[in-house]
């Protein structure tokens, strides 16, 4: 038997959970609601996203100044910005842009934008540093980062 069993437990909670919410929780479809799925504004967040993600994974491995992961994040940049053009003209935007047009809202997401990439540098660089500079073993830092206060 092999430790990775262990993420099978999901699977009987998962069932019970869809069970659960298929008995008791009513449904909430808009049925006035009409329109499409925007597969063209998906396939443009896709690429684009896609693009910017393997440029920034293999830019350390590849090089920075590698034509591969150049193009990659240009093209990721430029999928992007299309995409943000096609959404604005769409009649049924995946992203409709308009909703930035509240200060509140943008704010909002631009908060949650910073506090979850300093979370992510914070809980990504404290294990090497309690490796490197503090002479941690691996399993000591596992144990130290994951300790609740």
């Amino acid at each position: 038997m092999s430790w990775r069993l262990i993420f099978y437990i999901n699977l009987p909670i998962a069932v019970a959970v869809v069970a659960i919410a298929a008995r008791h929780v009513p449904e909430s479809r808009d049925a006035a609601a009409r329109g499409r799925v925007d597969f063209p504004g998906a396939m443009l967040v896709t690429v684009g996203l896609g693009g910017l993600t393997f440029g920034l994974i293999e830019g350390p491995a590849f090089g920075w100044s590698s034509p591969a992961v150049l193009g990659a994040l240009a093209g990721g940049v430029t999928v992007l910005a299309v995409f943000a053009r096609h959404e604005r003209r769409a009649s049924n935007p995946m992203l409709p842009v308009d909703i930035f047009a509240s200060g509140q809202f943008t704010a909002a997401n631009a908060v949650t934008f910073i506090v979850y990439g300093a979370l992510g540098g914070a809980l990504f660089l404290l294990p090497i540093q309690l490796q490197q500079v503090s002479e941690y073993t691996p399993l000591q830092a596992g144990v130290a980062c994951s300790r609740s206060p």
